[in-house]
């Protein structure tokens, strides 16, 4: 099924079903707002960013929709915190985020450490 992957100020990520229009699923995703999502490469594991100042990949090939991994990072500023996160085309486990701090940073997928 080709999904649609939406992030909203209301805190909720939503899946929709490309082929019938459908939300398929709806879920409570950060503290606060979810500023930009983006599909690890492979398309099962979903990476969201917040103005929470963290960073949170989800299964999405379980019905749960789970959350198996969560990072802190970046630092708060006027209200917000991480706005962008982009993962690399072909290397499943290499992402970078920009945030409200001025920084862009650079992780791997497994230990979240910035480089």
């Amino acid at each position: 099924m080709p999904l649609l992957v939406t992030a909203h100020e209301d805190r909720y990520i939503r899946l929709f079903d490309l082929n019938t229009g459908d939300c398929t699923h709806s879920m409570i995703a950060h503290l606060d707002a979810v500023s930009s999502v983006d599909f690890l490469a492979g398309g099962t594991t979903l990476v969201s960013s917040g103005h929470d100042c963290s960073l949170r990949w989800w299964d999405l090939s379980s019905t749960s929709r789970t959350c198996i991994q969560e990072h802190t990072t970046h630092r708060r500023k006027l209200d917000e915190g991480i706005w962008c996160v982009r993962t690399h085309p072909t290397k499943a486990n290499v992402m970078a985020s920009g945030g409200a701090d001025g920084l862009c940073k650079v992780f791997f997928h497994g230990d979240a450490k910035s480089v």
